[in-house]
């Protein structure tokens, strides 16, 4: 894993974290957020930006693809994965670009990133997540990278 970040334990925080402006590649998951299921453990207000995920640059072929790139899971809120000043490039991953699980991690936002060549899904939102919101749908594909 390249970065994991985890709350152990009852009424335990971790808020504010900023993973920015990284190269992820060849790990099993390059980004891991994950509260306690079921605890009052919770990670919170983390921002992921301007980070490349799985390749060198946003024009890229070049595949570091990681097993998973952003995996956010059980009671993780109010993450922001890219903005449209510091979007993150998530390419090349054998799994979901981003996949945020459990109902208990709502109010995740991800937004104005460069998603492109992942094996499955760019974003999936199961098991309640995000207030079971639908994912997104792409209707419009640009070739200027």
């Amino acid at each position: 894993t390249g970065v994991y970040i985890t709350s152990l334990g009852t009424n335990s925080l971790a808020s504010g974290l900023g993973i920015n402006g990284n190269l992820f590649g060849k790990n099993g998951i390059a980004i891991g957020l994950s509260g306690v299921n079921g605890s009052t453990g919770l990670v919170q207000s983390t921002s992921i930006l301007s980070n490349l995920i799985g390749t060198t640059d946003k024009n890229s072929a070049v595949n570091l693809g990681n097993g998973s790139a952003i995996s956010i899971m059980d009671s993780v809120t109010d993450t922001r994965v890219g903005s449209s000043s510091q979007p993150n490039v998530i390419a090349f991953s054998a799994n979901n670009a981003v996949s945020v699980s459990g109902a208990s991690s709502f109010g995740n936002k991800i937004l104005n990133n460069s998603i492109y060549s992942n094996n499955s899904v760019g974003i999936a939102l199961v098991n309640g997540a995000n207030g079971s919101i639908v994912p997104p749908v792409i209707i419009y594909i640009s070739d200027n990278k």
